[in-house]
C-alpha cells in the first residue's frame, strides 16, 4: 500500500512561507494544498494555482483537507497559532522562535505531548 502524502497548509505566505513552500515541493511525501495570503501578496496579484487561498488562520486551520499547518507568521503569534491548530487536530511545523514567553511555549509543548501531535 502506498502512503498518502501529508497535506500541508502554510499559515503566512510571506518570504518565509514561500521558502517553506519551495522546500515542501521537493518532498515526495508532502503536498501544499492551501495557504493564507499576505495583504502584500494579494496586492501584487500573487498567484499559485495549485493551492487554495484562505483569508485567515481560522479558515486554514478548519480545512478538512489539511493534515499539517506550517506556521510562518510573525514571531509573536507562533505558539498561539500552533495551539489553535493542535486543538483542531492538526500537526504543526513552527518557524522559529516557538514563542516569545515561557508560559505560552510550555503550554504549546504540553498540548503537543498530551495530544500525540507533532
Amino acid at each position: 500500500m502506498t502512503a498518502r502524502a501529508l497535506r500541508v497548509g502554510i499559515l503566512g505566505y510571506g518570504s518565509i512561507g514561500r521558502t517553506h513552500h519551495r522546500a515542501l515541493a521537493e518532498c515526495a511525501g508532502a503536498e501544499v494544498v492551501a495557504a493564507t495570503r499576505s495583504r502584500a501578496g494579494a496586492e501584487t496579484g500573487e498567484r499559485e494555482s495549485s493551492i487554495t487561498w484562505c483569508v485567515d488562520a481560522e479558515e486554514l486551520i478548519g480545512r478538512t483537507d489539511v493534515d499539517v499547518i506550517s506556521i510562518c507568521t510573525p514571531s509573536g503569534s507562533h505558539a498561539t497559532l500552533a495551539i489553535e491548530a493542535m486543538q483542531a487536530g492538526k500537526h504543526v511545523v513552527v518557524e522559529k522562535p516557538l514563542c516569545t514567553d515561557v508560559e505560552t511555549g510550555e503550554r504549546a509543548v504540553r498540548l503537543a505531548r498530551d495530544s500525540g501531535l507533532l
